[in-house]
């Protein structure tokens, strides 16, 4: 299917605790996003009526994520703004969804998470509860 998901290896247990699991809408269907230190999963329901789900793993370090502002906003689209999440290599997007924490709120927040990831000084050491207030704080504050 993706080249990246042929690419995901298994991870050690401390790097698949998530870090932020947030409510997400895909093709007007709910699903899950999870971020951990190191992937992103993105489980959604195939049909609701038929069981089944459909996930997507990608590691952070192989992604982009961009948000997408849609130009028409209205009563009925809660949630505007879209986060598409894209191959680095070659920018061919891989899927999209509408976050519930906010496209460029989960965006600053897996960019930040990258950056603490890539940091050897960082990387057993950080707690993002703080950061991740900051963020909510100053996104509010917008």
């Amino acid at each position: 299917d993706i080249d990246l998901q042929l690419r995901t290896k298994i991870l050690p247990a401390p790097d698949q605790v998530p870090l932020l699991s947030c409510r997400v809408i895909v093709g007007g269907l709910g699903a899950m996003c999870y971020v951990t230190y190191h992937q992103l999963l993105l489980v959604s329901k195939r049909m609701p009526m038929v069981r089944g789900n459909r996930s997507n793993l990608v590691l952070l370090q192989d992604i982009e994520v961009e948000v997408k502002i849609s130009s028409r906003k209205s009563r009925l689209s809660l949630l505007p703004s879209m986060t598409v999440v894209k191959n680095k290599n070659n920018g061919n997007e891989l899927f999209s969804f509408r976050p519930a924490t906010g496209a460029h709120l989960f965006k600053d927040f897996v960019d930040t998470v990258k950056k603490y990831a890539q940091s050897p000084d960082t990387a057993d050491t950080v707690s993002f509860a703080p950061i991740l207030k900051k963020m909510v704080a100053e996104h509010s504050e917008e």
